[in-house]
Protein backbone atom coordinates (compact mmCIF):
# COMPACT_ATOMS: atom_id res chain seq x y z
CA UNK A 1 0.00 0.00 0.00
CA UNK A 2 2.85 2.37 0.79
CA UNK A 3 4.20 2.14 -2.77
CA UNK A 4 0.72 2.82 -4.18
CA UNK A 5 0.41 5.96 -2.05
CA UNK A 6 3.96 7.10 -2.85
CA UNK A 7 3.03 7.12 -6.54
CA UNK A 8 0.29 9.68 -5.91
CA UNK A 9 1.71 13.14 -6.46
CA UNK A 10 -0.29 14.89 -3.75
CA UNK A 11 0.43 12.34 -0.99
CA UNK A 12 3.59 11.83 1.01
CA UNK A 13 4.14 8.70 3.07
CA UNK A 14 6.25 9.79 6.03
CA UNK A 15 6.56 6.45 7.84
CA UNK A 16 5.60 2.78 7.81
CA UNK A 17 5.19 0.89 11.06
CA UNK A 18 5.39 -2.83 11.65
CA UNK A 19 3.60 -2.83 15.01
CA UNK A 20 1.53 -0.60 17.26
CA UNK A 21 4.42 0.50 19.49
CA UNK A 22 6.39 1.60 16.43
CA UNK A 23 3.26 3.32 15.09
CA UNK A 24 2.95 5.39 18.26
CA UNK A 25 6.64 6.34 18.16
CA UNK A 26 6.48 7.25 14.45
CA UNK A 27 3.23 9.19 14.89
CA UNK A 28 4.71 11.19 17.75
CA UNK A 29 7.87 12.04 15.81
CA UNK A 30 6.38 12.72 12.36
CA UNK A 31 3.01 14.24 13.39
CA UNK A 32 1.16 13.00 10.28
CA UNK A 33 -2.11 14.43 9.02
CA UNK A 34 -3.62 10.98 8.48
CA UNK A 35 -2.82 7.51 9.78
CA UNK A 36 -3.85 4.39 7.88
CA UNK A 37 -4.39 1.57 10.36
CA UNK A 38 -4.88 -2.10 9.49
CA UNK A 39 -7.46 -3.30 12.01
CA UNK A 40 -6.31 -6.92 11.72
CA UNK A 41 -2.78 -6.00 12.82
CA UNK A 42 -3.98 -4.08 15.84
CA UNK A 43 -2.87 -5.85 19.02
CA UNK A 44 -4.69 -3.61 21.49
CA UNK A 45 -8.14 -2.15 21.98
CA UNK A 46 -9.00 -0.08 18.93
CA UNK A 47 -10.81 2.55 21.01
CA UNK A 48 -7.73 3.09 23.19
CA UNK A 49 -5.39 3.26 20.22
CA UNK A 50 -7.50 5.76 18.28
CA UNK A 51 -7.97 7.88 21.42
CA UNK A 52 -4.19 7.91 21.90
CA UNK A 53 -3.62 8.89 18.26
CA UNK A 54 -6.22 11.66 18.45
CA UNK A 55 -4.39 13.09 21.48
CA UNK A 56 -1.24 13.75 19.48
CA UNK A 57 -0.37 17.39 18.89
CA UNK A 58 -1.72 17.49 15.31
CA UNK A 59 -4.63 15.11 16.08
CA UNK A 60 -4.28 13.00 12.94
CA UNK A 61 -7.24 11.56 11.12
CA UNK A 62 -7.45 7.78 11.35
CA UNK A 63 -8.50 5.64 8.39
CA UNK A 64 -9.18 2.01 9.30
CA UNK A 65 -8.48 -0.65 6.69
CA UNK A 66 -10.12 -4.03 7.28
CA UNK A 67 -11.23 -7.10 5.39
CA UNK A 68 -14.61 -7.45 7.08
CA UNK A 69 -17.52 -5.17 6.24
CA UNK A 70 -19.40 -5.93 9.48
CA UNK A 71 -16.71 -4.25 11.62
CA UNK A 72 -17.42 -0.80 10.14
CA UNK A 73 -19.83 0.25 12.95
CA UNK A 74 -17.28 -0.77 15.59
CA UNK A 75 -14.58 1.28 13.85
CA UNK A 76 -16.87 4.32 13.78
CA UNK A 77 -17.74 3.83 17.45
CA UNK A 78 -14.03 3.62 18.25
CA UNK A 79 -13.50 7.06 16.72
CA UNK A 80 -12.17 6.21 13.26
CA UNK A 81 -12.54 9.04 10.77
CA UNK A 82 -13.00 6.71 7.78
CA UNK A 83 -13.16 3.03 6.93
CA UNK A 84 -12.03 1.16 3.82
CA UNK A 85 -12.42 -2.51 2.97
CA UNK A 86 -9.26 -4.30 1.81
CA UNK A 87 -11.02 -5.64 -1.28
CA UNK A 88 -12.21 -2.21 -2.41
CA UNK A 89 -10.58 -0.55 -5.42
CA UNK A 90 -7.56 1.66 -4.58
CA UNK A 91 -9.65 4.70 -5.49
CA UNK A 92 -11.79 4.02 -2.39
CA UNK A 93 -8.74 4.51 -0.20
CA UNK A 94 -7.89 7.77 -1.95
CA UNK A 95 -11.47 9.00 -1.50
CA UNK A 96 -11.35 8.14 2.22
CA UNK A 97 -8.02 9.93 2.66
CA UNK A 98 -9.25 13.01 0.80
CA UNK A 99 -12.49 13.04 2.79
CA UNK A 100 -10.60 12.98 6.08
CA UNK A 101 -8.19 15.64 4.83
CA UNK A 102 -11.09 17.93 3.85
CA UNK A 103 -12.84 17.40 7.20
CA UNK A 104 -9.62 18.33 9.03
CA UNK A 105 -9.22 21.49 6.95
CA UNK A 106 -12.83 22.52 7.55
CA UNK A 107 -12.52 21.98 11.30
CA UNK A 108 -9.40 24.18 11.36
CA UNK A 109 -11.33 26.97 9.64
CA UNK A 110 -14.06 26.98 12.32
Amino acid sequence: MGSFLRNKLDLEVVADSADIQDLLIQAESTQPDIILLDWELCDRQLEDLIATLHQLERQPGVVIINGMHDSMPAAAAAGADAYVLKGDPPKSLLIAIESVRLEREESKDL
